[in-house]
């Protein structure tokens, strides 16, 4: 059984879907596509929902989470050659407050020297993949999406015609083999294992809800705060509302 990590849980407002990741793997492309047609979470991540390590609340009945993922070092890569590392870690390290972030000096070579993942990476995968949320989670190969098109049109309910208008696939600049030979040692000694693990799974797989809907009067409260203000609270979470309800909920986190 893998552990689920404790962290404040967001609550989504306004949102027909929300697109996920753990970073580096084309999540703002595919963000920018689609919220031409429904209603997401920020690109921008504003809302700090695009990179939150658990699935967010919600009180919609038809709400969807789409979780992007790829090759962890390809990953890794990618965030240092955007030179994103030092925001993005603080982003990814939220809930570990014990930890220190990726200075936005450090370099790839001396962040592998440390020998610590400060993305939390393989934990933020798991604790989607085994929550227990009342709507469907497509869990989707960044590799694959171009494979997947009508299938992703489906679960979000949008027209084939748009198909057409996708963005084409690109070569990837945080191609391994042009990387010396040890950093990919590195990379391999702190994300190998997990990128075999990844290797297993589906390019395309929709979890399907695992529990009933949460009650509606869980979410009143900050419902009418959010919305007679017509905002999302940066950071806004359930348990800031209802922290006792919030440890009783936690116990439903856990795979089943």
């Amino acid at each position: 059984m893998y552990k689920i990590y404790a962290s404040p849980i967001p609550i989504t407002i306004n949102f027909d879907a929300t697109v996920n990741s753990f970073g580096g793997v084309g999540t703002s492309f595919f963000m920018r596509f689609f919220e031409k047609f429904i209603r997401l979470n920020c690109s921008h991540n504003t809302d700090l929902i695009k990179h939150t390590d658990t699935p967010p609340l919600t009180h919609k009945i038809k709400f969807k989470a789409i979780y992007i993922y790829g090759n962890p070092m390809e990953a890794v890569v990618s965030i240092f050659m955007r030179k994103y590392h030092g925001l993005h870690s603080q982003y990814m390290l939220r809930n570990y407050a014990k930890i220190q972030p990726i200075l936005k000096e450090e370099t790839l070579e001396s962040y592998l020297t440390l020998g610590e993942d400060k993305f939390k990476i393989e934990a933020h995968f798991h604790n989607w993949f085994y929550a227990s949320r009342h709507y469907p989670i497509l869990f989707l190969k960044y590799e694959y999406i171009w494979d997947f098109l009508p299938e992703i049109f489906d679960f979000l309910d949008i027209e084939h015609e748009y198909i057409k208008d996708f963005p084409p696939q690109r070569n990837r600049n945080s191609n391994l083999s042009q990387l010396p030979d040890n950093i990919i040692d590195s990379l391999n000694n702190m994300y190998g294992g997990f990128a075999k693990e990844l290797e297993t799974r589906p390019p395309f797989l929709i979890l399907p809800p695992k529990i009933e809907q949460y009650p509606l009067s869980l979410f009143q409260l900050p419902l009418a705060v959010v919305q007679h203000h017509h905002l999302i609270h940066p950071g806004l979470t359930f348990s800031t509302f209802f922290p006792k309800a919030y440890s009783s909920l936690k116990s439903l986190q856990k795979h089943k």
